[in-house]
């Protein structure tokens, strides 16, 4: 399994959507790619990351988020992220740190 990258721009918001894996086995390619949109963004104050798509993650793929919440906050930038996978919000919750980046999660409805 692999991953992909798409992001854009608009307005002072620097949207970014990860689909697919965010695994041990790809992260130091995911980290790569997101520290390079991040150091070669101009004129954002806000980073909104779409993890809708994500398939997979595992603590590697948890510990890229942290980095990025820190990297964002050291540069005084917003980060948000939006549109939880089931994947993103069973690790959250294993972890338990539902509240640790501060955005609001819609949790599935249980049977």
């Amino acid at each position: 399994m692999d991953f992909e990258i798409s992001h854009r721009s608009q307005k002072g918001v620097c949207h970014i959507r990860i689909s697919g894996e965010m695994s041990i086995y790809t992260a130091l390619e995911l980290k790569n790619k997101l520290l390079d949109i991040f150091y070669h963004i101009t004129e954002v104050h806000s980073i909104e990351i779409n993890l809708s798509e994500v398939d997979e993650i595992d603590t590697a793929g948890f510990q890229i988020l942290v980095l990025m919440k820190n990297e964002t906050a050291r540069r005084h930038i917003a980060l948000h992220l939006v549109a939880h996978s089931n994947a993103v919000l069973e690790i959250f919750s294993l972890f338990n740190v539902e509240n640790f980046f501060g955005d609001p999660l819609v949790l599935p409805e249980t049977a």
